[in-house]
């Protein structure tokens, strides 16, 4: 029986590629419904997400035990349990609710993509100057395949890429899964179980505010990091590590703790993204039509794109002037009860 992957090379997602530099990938499942089964196997966190967790302990805490400081447009929201201990939300995962698993109902039916011959295949669509693919894309690996399995895909690609990033789930039940991949924690109890067990590199999921606290610090010998594409554009999976190869890589890499930013449904980078979109819409002035909606659709796009870009500027720069007047025209064309959301979210007064 062929070994339950599809695979492909792709420069089309801009967290794994960047200016026409693709990756190989393979995703952990040959359907859909194979791959959300080794998502559920690995009583993943991420699947449902929304739930109140100490980052620490990974204590689950009841949702009306929580007290919330709401986010603006400069401060992450923070919550805190009735003992004051700050707690985070779980994420939801953006893998398994978008374009990842998306994609695979079209790559589910095409033999070609499938089993090992189709992770040759993907090889061999690479460019020659291509030196890494990212496992698992969507799916969780130990979950879907053995470990002889695993090990053939792993030695696949390395014998013709240098790199192989892999994230894993369900260390704890399938400890094997450390000699290709990365211990993916959901929190820092989690962090240290992972390195006893034999993990060479950890990752993470987690608030801005939290991994603020804990970057440059050790857990157990290993160092904290946060993820390179969070904190430059310049950087994704395609260019990480420079020549010393990706800091995912669980083979070539050691003694480290990736710290992402959490970037999935529930996150609050999303949530912002959303508000600050929504507020452009409304403050954006309505044009005379020209009795074409294409051509009038578009212009309005482009309209509202160019008030984000003020109001992006001028939160990063401090003009509370320029925030203000943006301000004050979207929470006129909204309800009170939404007027008084953006004056919170922007920190300006709300004179209705």
């Amino acid at each position: 029986m062929p070994i339950k992957i599809l695979s492909n090379y792709s420069d089309k997602n801009s967290k794994l590629t960047k200016q026409g530099h693709g990756i190989v990938q393979w995703r952990a499942g040959s359907n859909q419904e194979e791959i959300k089964a080794s998502c559920k196997n690995a009583n993943c966190l991420f699947l449902k997400g929304g739930a109140f967790m100490n980052p620490v302990t990974g204590t689950i805490i009841p949702g009306k035990k929580i007290v919330t400081v709401a986010g603006t447009s400069t401060s992450d929201p923070t919550y805190h349990d009735s003992k004051g201990n700050q707690v985070m939300k779980v994420d939801s995962c953006f893998a398994i609710s978008g374009t990842p698993y998306l994609a695979s109902y079209r790559m589910q039916d095409d033999p070609r993509m499938k089993g090992i011959e189709g992770l040759k295949r993907a090889i061999e669509n690479a460019p020659r100057k291509a030196d890494r693919a990212r496992g698992a894309v969507v799916g969780n690996a130990s979950t879907v395949m053995s470990k002889e399995e695993l090990e053939e895909v792993d030695s696949t690609i390395r014998k013709s890429l240098k790199h192989h990033i892999l994230y894993d789930h369900a260390w704890r039940k399938n400890p094997w899964v450390l000699d290709h991949a990365v211990a993916s924690c959901n929190h820092i109890a989690d962090i240290k179980k992972a390195i006893s067990m034999g993990a060479s590199v950890c990752s993470v999921v987690l608030p801005q505010n939290i991994i603020d606290q804990y970057r440059g610090k050790r857990i157990d010998g290993f160092h904290m990091t946060q993820c390179p594409e969070n904190v430059s554009p310049k950087i994704n999976c395609i260019n990480c590590g420079g020549k010393g190869g990706p800091l995912c890589d669980a083979k070539t890499r050691s003694n480290l703790v990736i710290m992402f930013q959490q970037h999935g449904g529930n996150s609050w980078k999303r949530q912002k993204k959303a508000i600050m979109g929504n507020i452009s819409k409304a403050a954006t002035e309505d044009e005379p039509t020209t009795g074409d909606k294409s051509r009038d659709k578009r212009k309005r796009k482009i309209r509202v794109s160019m008030t984000l870009e003020r109001l992006q500027k001028a939160i990063k720069q401090g003009d509370s002037q320029t925030i203000v007047t943006i301000a004050d025209k979207a929470m006129r064309k909204v309800s009170k009860a939404t007027a008084k959301k953006y004056a919170k979210f922007l920190e300006v007064t709300c004179e209705s």
